[in-house]
């Protein structure tokens, strides 16, 4: 994945990526809300409260805002969705990815199975080339959260001061958290090695 601090467009914190293909940039991403709906079951003779069983996992729309496309994929995307034409084509796995103000890799979302279901824009201006989008979300069928391995501003320097051999020359942590429709589930793995 590139650095965005060769882009022109320095400002936009979240690229979107189509089969490792970067195509656009926002300045917002919002991540969907995710409820588990409850079934309420009446105990006969219990009137002081009702049994409640979990249901079904709700997961809501990702929200991407004020972006630049360079060329119309998106555009060409949404209209297919519109157009009702469901091929293998309208549900496509996507790659948000997140930067710090050093504009470094912080995070990437991965979006599987997702297909834009509103668009808002685009407004054109006469002195650029590229093409604003207001708003897009996306349905999906589940997200993986990655951190990015390299994250140096994130690890906070623990190491001791008293004794200076025993600090460690490397520190790797990767973790992933996935929330899909059969619920969530995540993971933490890390080493150090001196």
């Amino acid at each position: 994945m590139k650095n965005m601090s060769s882009d022109p467009a320095v400002g936009f914190r979240f690229s979107v990526e189509i089969n490792n293909q970067a195509i656009a940039a926002f300045t917002e991403c919002t991540m969907p809300s995710f409820q588990v709906k409850t079934d309420a079951i009446q105990e006969g003779g219990q009137n002081a409260y009702k049994h409640e069983l979990p249901g079904f996992a709700e997961i809501g729309h990702v929200t991407l805002k004020h972006g630049l496309v360079t060329d119309d994929v998106l555009l060409k995307w949404y209209l297919q969705m519109l157009s009702g034409t469901l091929d293998d084509q309208a549900f496509r796995d996507v790659t948000i990815n997140m930067y710090n103000n050093n504009h470094h890799l912080m995070y990437s979302f991965q979006i599987a199975q997702a297909y834009p279901v509103k668009w808002e824009g685009p407004s054109f201006r006469a002195s650029e080339s590229a093409i604003a989008i207001e708003s897009l979300e996306l349905s999906h069928k589940g997200i993986t959260v990655v951190a990015a391995p390299d994250i140096e501003d994130a690890v906070p320097d623990t190491t001791p001061l008293a004794n200076e051999d025993t600090a460690a020359d490397e520190f790797s942590l990767d973790a992933s958290l996935s929330v899909g429709k059969n619920g969530i589930s995540g993971s933490v793995s890390g080493s150090l090695s001196f």
